[in-house]
């Protein structure tokens, strides 16, 4: 049986080869692409800052490897087991360390039919703000398996 943190590695590793298969290295270039900027003025409605540059590195890791890791975990949105940031594990972890892009939450778990990750609101709160904690200056997606109709996760069964 794979662990939540070995499953997590080996989702990541995966992404990783297959972005790493689409560098220049990979595919005969010795130049890696450039992109020019558009000609003309910019569109009125950019949302790009003129001062943003494509290829600075808002994480400023030693390698372009750790880069590519970050980059593709940030692009992830997890679920997992727990109530607590300590309960969270592999997680957590992954959010501190690796930049994981965000989490999904679920009321019950499917194979246990136990509570998963939604007690109550001041749990839910002191959880998505401990997550969001680990995630220092970037935001962290934070979604919820909410269907409508008779399937709510927020019910009035937790507080909701």
């Amino acid at each position: 049986m794979l662990s939540r943190r070995g499953f997590l590695g080996a989702v990541l590793s995966a992404a990783g080869a297959l972005v790493a298969a689409c560098l220049p290295s990979a595919n005969g270039r010795t130049e890696p692409p450039t992109f020019a900027p558009p000609s003309g003025p910019p569109a009125a409605s950019s949302s790009v800052s003129p001062s943003a540059s494509p290829t600075a590195s808002p994480i400023g890791s030693a390698s372009p490897a750790a880069d590519l890791r970050r980059t593709i975990a940030g692009l992830l949105v997890v679920g997992f087991r727990g109530m607590t940031v300590a309960e969270a594990g592999p997680v957590a972890d992954a959010i501190a360390r690796l930049g994981l892009g965000g989490i999904v939450l679920f009321d019950r778990d499917q194979t246990t039919g136990n509570p998963r990750n939604v007690q109550s609101p001041k749990q839910l709160r002191a959880l998505t703000a401990g997550l969001q904690g680990l995630a220092g200056e970037r935001r962290l997606i934070v979604a919820i398996d909410q269907e409508g109709g008779r399937v709510a996760r927020l019910s009035p069964a937790t507080g909701f």
